[in-house]
């Protein structure tokens, strides 16, 4: 959260066209952005995954009625 605030305020003063093209930078062939976006965002699923995945078989929904809930919302339902 603390990054998300510092790149707004970054963003919104004088320092945001140096921002906007330092998002611009090439790193090893792609973009900032799309390292952002690609690399960051796959490690953020894979930790939510991961997370989800010790609750069913530790935590708070390894009852089934808490799991179904869940996937329910999700679209994710096990009817056929």
């Amino acid at each position: 959260m603390g990054s998300t605030a510092l790149a707004l305020a970054v963003a919104n003063t004088f320092l945001g066209p140096a921002y906007e093209e330092a998002l611009h930078a090439r790193v090893a062939g792609l973009d900032l952005r799309d390292w952002i976006n690609d690399g960051l965002m796959t490690f953020f699923f894979l930790l939510v995954g991961l997370e989800i995945k010790r609750e069913m078989v530790e935590g708070q929904l390894d009852t089934w009625p808490q799991p179904r809930l869940i996937t329910a919302f999700g679209g994710m339902s096990s009817r056929r």
